[in-house]
């Protein structure tokens, strides 16, 4: 059985002490990649500390602020639904010019 999903995957690079925000229209899965990273978010009175591997949930609609205290990753995954894969596409679009040649070189009958 085919998997109708694919990871969309984005990947932001922190520099020791510096704090990028960010804010989500979609639910992702933040993952620490290299260091722990410091996570805060709009509304929330907690922090996380996020060791690398560890993972957090992250809501739409709100802010999100990271940082770390060495050099790290925070990687953003987002599972989507694909609707054709990129092969079924290629051949829908290779038979589509195939019909196209066909209909080119076949005399119209008068």
């Amino acid at each position: 059985m085919q998997s109708n999903l694919t990871k969309v995957q984005y990947f932001y690079g922190l520099r020791p002490g510096e704090v990028i925000s960010l804010d989500f229209h979609h639910e992702h899965t933040l993952v620490a990649r290299g260091a722990a990273v410091w996570v805060t978010r709009a509304g929330d009175p907690a922090d996380y500390w996020l060791k690398p591997g560890q993972r957090l949930q992250v809501e739409p609609g709100r802010r999100y602020w990271l940082s770390s205290e060495a050099a790290a990753q925070a990687q953003l995954e987002r599972h989507v639904s694909r609707r054709f894969s990129p092969l079924r596409l290629l051949s829908r679009w290779l038979a589509g010019r195939r019909a196209a040649r066909e209909d080119i070189s076949c005399p119209a009958a008068a």
